[in-house]
């Protein structure tokens, strides 16, 4: 069975049997008694930013991502989500509006539109209009800065329900109340970062190849205890 996160973390790999569980209907109420794992992050290099004196500045981008078993929970419930929210889309006419983590097809292909051609279709509804306005916004910290209680209520609302259901409301305090560890803390913490010979210098990088460090790192209770 191929390894959802191919990265270290603190937990291992879940046997076959635990994936169909998780994915099977019943065991929603096994998940409203789990407490999640933590996340694993680091900042990446996204983009480039005009900086001073029209030099070029390296984007940062913090990314976190979830323990292995928590990652197939997730992944279980964002696809039941999803079902409902094309839905919503379809009713309110407006299915080819909303393109952020969503598949929409590209017609002549077996894919689906990347950034490309949304650009594309944004420029040629500019041609089609003519006389018209175009707005473009970078929101800074926007996921950061999400109102808990909105994703609350409009999950609800797909669900058609007041109160989440308990497996549900799990998974939404685990993805709003979530700890998280440095990942170049933990590896220099580990022993697999530290200084190392380069040329003539002594830099930071991995002390033994990055495919011979174990895939579980830790166990959760290990986490919880020194956290």
């Amino acid at each position: 069975m191929p390894d959802s996160k191919p990265a270290q973390h603190a937990d291992k790999l879940p046997c076959l049997c635990a994936v169909v569980l998780i994915a099977a209907e019943e065991v929603g109420q096994g998940i409203q008694h789990q407490q999640g794992g933590p996340l694993k992050g680091h900042p990446i290099v996204q983009g480039i930013e005009q900086g001073r004196a029209g030099k070029p500045e390296k984007k940062s981008r913090p990314i976190r991502y979830g323990a292995r078993r928590d990652a197939y929970i997730f992944a279980h419930y964002r696809r039941k989500l999803a079902v409902l929210y094309e839905q919503r889309l379809a009713d309110m006419g407006i299915s080819d509006c909303p393109i952020a983590y969503r598949q929409i097809p590209k017609p002549g292909s077996n894919g689906g539109k990347c950034n490309i051609d949304f650009a594309k279709d944004a420029f040629d509804e500019v041609d089609r209009l003519g006389d018209c306005v175009a707005v473009a916004l970078d929101i800074k910290g926007y996921f950061e800065n999400l109102s808990h209680k909105v994703i609350k209520r409009i999950w609800c609302d797909l669900l058609g329900v007041d109160e989440l259901p308990p497996d549900h409301y799990a998974v939404f305090k685990n993805i709003t109340r979530y700890r998280f560890v440095d990942q170049k803390a933990v590896y220099r913490r580990l022993g697999y970062l530290g200084l190392v010979q380069r040329g003539n210098f002594m830099v930071e990088g991995f002390t033994r190849p990055y495919r011979e460090m174990p895939k579980q790192i830790c166990s959760n209770d290990e986490f919880r205890r020194a956290r």
